[in-house]
């Protein structure tokens, strides 16, 4: 489920909007799950962009 950001941006939207779900799925709890995710997301890029550019300093001066 993890593994496609779109696929589960579309399962996160059907298990809030899908009367027929099974499950029945709290609507705030859902977008604060995909809240959450979309803020880990940025945040790892963050960091990922960050430590390049670190890896960059450190390269030119030695």
């Amino acid at each position: 489920m993890f593994n496609d950001p779109k696929n589960l941006r579309n399962n996160l939207f059907w298990n809030c909007y899908n009367p027929n779900s099974n499950e029945k799925i709290n609507p705030t709890k859902t977008m604060l799950r995909s809240l959450a995710f979309v803020c880990a997301v940025s945040f790892l890029n963050l960091a990922k962009r960050m430590l390049s550019k670190k890896k960059g300093i450190c390269g030119t001066r030695n």
